[in-house]
């Protein structure tokens, strides 16, 4: 898995691949300009609670970026400090 790639302007994602099934997807979001500290955390916990459930990876992996966008996009709108990580308790619910 790799995330922070995307070959499309203005976009972001993560690609992801296994090797069970020996194929790839490729998921995207917006990209808010600047940087966000805690998430690559925040993404990674998503992604592994989600897959302890025993959703499969690409499913485990959109719901992960997903999450970290919305995470971002609200710091990013609210003009939050960077600095002090990204406003994701908002969106603890979303995860049940």
């Amino acid at each position: 898995m790799l995330t922070g790639v995307s070959d499309i302007p203005g976009k972001t994602g993560c690609l992801v691949f296994d090797k069970s099934e020996n194929r790839h997807r490729f998921f995207t979001t917006d990209k808010c300009e600047g940087i966000y500290y805690g998430t690559g955390d925040i993404f990674t916990s998503v992604l592994t609670a989600v897959m302890t459930k025993g959703v499969d990876c690409f499913t485990a992996a959109e719901k992960a970026l997903n999450f970290t966008y919305k995470s971002i996009y609200a710091t990013f709108t609210e003009g939050t400090d960077t600095r002090l990580g990204v406003a994701f308790e908002k969106f603890l619910g979303d995860l049940i």
